[in-house]
């Protein structure tokens, strides 16, 4: 009676479904709640990916399901994505209820990753997961202090908390200072940090995911420590093997960051475009661009005229 209650009132604040309308879509078919709403009818106005994502945490929590629902903080690249595949493996213990990503609010572009807003809505259509975004200010001239971040963060993670989601995960692997930095964190809002990827062996890492099946190529690389040709490369055994002895095979001391656009995890493969190379002080990037075939002009000699994601 009480999740009937909740869910009506949920209903009636967001316009969501109510809990009889998520067993007709699905929820009694085992279907993860994010799947379960979306096919859901009762839809009399739209929600931001914020509120939907709150309002999915809720449902979670009130329905008898004894899982724990996790959000998940989301790049778009590697890291990330085996993050979701481990957990995803852990069903009887969280419940991806969604994913946040810092973006750039000048550029629209992923922190870090330069990636296009776009494609890492594509990213999240494909996954079938809520995307939520934590726009930061990038301007030159006022850049936004570490100080502005943590507080904006806490904001963010906050309305989570008090949804009933209380673990955040991330696809750290072995950077103990880094860990600590977002336990801390965490823990001052009463959350925890979960860390599916910890201490793995970066080298089978890396080879698990080529195994698995996942596709991916180089959104940014560190000019320091790679030539400026591996940047727009395809993660595989090629590029494994071309790797310098100095840089860690996951990029875990950000030696190059990735867009992945296909593999176990996805319903369907990203149509993604690679163009050309931009040098952004020591860090080279390339212009990843949406697109609706499968082709890739590759940003190097060796990928011109591939298709991405037609050999699966």
């Amino acid at each position: 009676k009480l999740c009937g209650r909740l869910a009506r009132l949920l209903a009636t604040i967001t316009h969501r479904p109510t809990i009889g309308s998520l067993r007709k879509s699905g929820i009694a078919a085992h279907l993860s709640p994010p799947v379960a709403i979306r096919k859901a009818k009762a839809f009399s106005r739209p929600l931001t990916t914020h509120r939907r994502l709150i309002t999915y945490a809720l449902v979670i929590q009130h329905s008898g399901d004894s899982r724990e629902p996790v959000l998940l903080s989301w790049s778009g690249g590697k890291d990330s994505a085996l993050a979701l595949y481990y957990l995803r493996r852990m069903e009887q213990q969280y419940e991806v209820v969604g994913l946040l990503t810092t973006v750039s609010d000048e550029y629209r572009r992923v922190s870090h990753h330069g990636v296009q807003e776009v494609l890492l809505d594509r990213q999240a259509a494909a996954l079938g997961l809520p995307l939520d975004k934590l726009y930061v200010p990038t301007n030159s001239t006022l850049p936004c202090t570490h100080e502005q971040f943590v507080q904006m963060m806490g904001e963010k993670l906050t309305a989570y908390r008090d949804a009933g989601v209380r673990y955040v995960a991330h696809g750290d692997i072995f950077l103990e200072d880094l860990r600590r930095y977002r336990e801390t964190n965490l823990a001052r809002l009463g959350m925890q940090g979960v860390f599916p990827l910890w201490h793995r062996d970066t080298t089978e890492l890396v080879e698990e995911f080529v195994s698995l099946g996942f596709r991916a190529v180089l959104s940014c690389i560190d000019g320091q420590k790679l030539d400026e040709s591996f940047v727009g490369r395809e993660i595989d055994h090629s590029f494994l093997g071309d790797l310098p002895p100095t840089v860690d095979p996951c990029g875990e001391y950000g030696e190059y960051h990735s867009f992945v656009y296909d593999g176990p995890i996805f319903r369907e493969p990203i149509g993604v475009h690679v163009g050309e190379r931009v040098q952004r002080e020591q860090r080279w990037y390339v212009e990843l661009l949406p697109s609706d075939k499968l082709h890739v002009g590759a940003a190097t000699a060796r990928y011109d005229n591939n298709l991405i994601g037609s050999q699966k």
